[in-house]
């Protein structure tokens, strides 16, 4: 993932509102996770942009489910 996340941010942001949010919450968000999970290990200088990503990720699903003001 990490090397094809430059390639699956942008089609997010041009896709179909509905099936953008469908792939982050079952695709992206996982994986995302996933791989912070085994950089935390490691100390990888990544680790805080995934980081940062998972949560732009997760603040996008909160906005599109209602719970976030705007």
């Amino acid at each position: 993932l990490p090397d094809h996340l430059v390639h699956v941010l942008p089609v997010l942001g041009r896709t179909d509102e509905s099936l953008a949010l469908e792939l982050v919450e079952e695709v992206a968000v996982p994986a995302v996770t996933k791989v912070c999970i085994s950089l935390a290990a490691d100390e990888n200088p990544y680790e805080s942009v995934l980081d940062a990503v998972l949560v732009v990720l997760n603040q996008h699903v909160q906005n599109q489910n209602g719970c976030l003001s705007s």
